[in-house]
């Protein structure tokens, strides 16, 4: 007995639509990758991705007090998502990272700041201010520290000089003594 093997539908441009790898936006009338529409669920949107961002651009304009309303009411009744969604944003605006892409990194740094090694601290992410590259996560204090230091650099010759010698103020008091 021959095998008989389904072919997809061609007839309409939805049919089977992860082998047609194309759509039509309702909207502005283009065929576009399928990759350029949002899911909902296991279905793709009407609307491609750029012309759903303007139109939620478009929404947010003319009702401003509306959705802002509702956004605080939202975050009222959800803090903690809240608060989890504001992690990310700056995680991603400020260092182009992830959640799962810091905790990669603490994992590989096994939980431990890069510089004091203490691992009963909560890890922040490092950075260079110049350039932007992460470098990596630090204990808040240590990055805290290097911070100082990166922005006054002579610190560390001051400071290898009064660990040696002791409190600096009773050193410039002898100094005054001696010149007098």
């Amino acid at each position: 007995m021959a095998r008989r093997v389904e072919q997809p539908c061609t007839s309409t441009p939805n049919c089977y639509a992860e082998e047609v790898k194309t759509k039509t936006c309702i909207d502005c009338r283009q065929a576009k990758a399928t990759e350029d529409f949002s899911r909902s669920g296991k279905y793709l949107r009407s609307y491609c991705k750029e012309c759903s961002n303007q139109r939620s651009r478009a929404y947010a304009q003319a009702n401003k007090a509306r959705r802002n309303e509702r956004l605080r009411e939202w975050r009222r009744r959800n803090p903690e998502a809240a608060k989890s969604k504001d992690e990310r944003a700056r995680l991603a605006r400020k260092y182009g990272l992830t959640p799962q892409q810091v905790d990669e990194m603490s994992a590989a740094q096994g939980g431990r700041c890069l510089l004091c090694e203490r691992s009963d601290r909560a890890l922040v992410v490092d950075h260079c201010h110049d350039t932007g590259r992460v470098r990596g996560l630090l204990c808040r204090s240590c990055n805290t520290l290097l911070g100082q230091i990166e922005g006054a650099p002579h610190i560390l010759s001051n400071l290898d000089g009064y660990l040696a010698h002791g409190n600096t103020t009773s050193g410039l008091a002898s100094s005054k003594r001696t010149s007098a």
